[in-house]
């Protein structure tokens, strides 16, 4: 059984949702094309520890889709 599918806050919780909704063609190549430019570090947002002000308005593109 699975209790709770986060369990390293690194990699399971944004950073994947944004690796799997970019894999299932939710949210286009040119948005994921910039969050790996710049290296957009989403693994602190769910403790107020967001990157740079580019990298969110990019994570906010993914929601408007």
């Amino acid at each position: 059984m699975v209790g709770n599918g986060c369990t390293n806050w690194t990699y399971d919780c944004q950073p994947a949702t944004n690796n799997i909704t970019y894999g299932r063609a939710l949210f286009n190549t040119e948005i994921w094309d910039q969050m790996v430019a710049q290296q957009c570090d989403y693994s602190g947002c769910e403790f107020d520890r967001n990157p740079s002000d580019s990298c969110m308005q990019l994570l906010d593109q993914t929601y408007e889709l």
